[in-house]
């Protein structure tokens, strides 16, 4: 009787071990690109908000410096009671920023200086005066008299001056006139006492019209 050979008993495998992973590093990685990606969008917005007010600034400048605004200035020295003529007069474009608050934009010819000027000195309206010690019908300059015209004079402002003409003739009745009052757009107009009595003749036997002159 033959017997078997007994198998050799074989020892289990070991189970194989892989290297633990970890995911610290990754998550590390991810929260650092956040991090990164935030800091440039707040760097990326303060840039905006930096131009943005940059152009505000130089919108501000060059509202102040970039226009140009025709003044008047005095040609020499002059004295408080002047009454200012063409020679006296310097036209000027200026920006804003250099201006003072109430220049003179309009040409005051015929207008009287309240305090003395120096040459070069930019012209206030508050510093100078008209013919007429106001403009509202209140007052009326000695030697002048106030006529209201007999019908609406929509082109005609506060301040103009004008030459009455004779509506029937056309002779000039009166020179130098000045608006004082508009009242339903109505011109009451100061006149020298010397042309009040032309003006009045004029008016019975037809009308007066007025022709602006400044």
């Amino acid at each position: 009787m033959m017997t078997r050979p007994q198998a050799t008993p074989t020892r289990p495998r070991p189970p194989t071990r892989f290297p633990a992973v970890t995911t610290a590093p990754w998550r590390a990685a991810r929260h650092h690109r956040h991090a990164r990606s935030a800091i440039a969008a707040l760097l990326i917005v303060a840039s905006l908000v930096g131009l943005r007010a940059e152009h505000r600034r130089n919108d501000a400048l060059r509202d102040a410096w970039g226009r140009s605004v025709t003044v008047w200035t005095a040609a020499a020295d002059l004295d408080a009671g002047h009454v200012l003529t063409g020679d006296d007069l310097v036209a000027r474009s200026l920006p804003p920023a250099a201006l003072p608050d109430d220049p003179a934009t309009d040409a005051p010819h015929g207008d009287r200086l309240v305090d003395a000027v120096g040459r070069g000195e930019i012209l206030r309206v508050g510093r100078i005066q008209g013919d007429d010690p106001a403009v509202d019908g209140s007052r009326v300059a000695t030697g002048r008299g106030g006529i209201a015209l007999s019908a609406p004079a929509p082109h005609l402002e506060l301040g103009d001056r004008v030459d009455l003409y004779g509506l029937l003739d056309g002779d000039r009745v009166a020179a130098g006139a000045r608006v004082v009052d508009l009242t339903d757009g109505v011109p009451v107009v100061t006149v020298a006492d010397h042309e009040i009595g032309a003006v009045i003749r004029a008016f019975t036997t037809g009308d007066v019209v007025p022709v602006l002159t400044g």
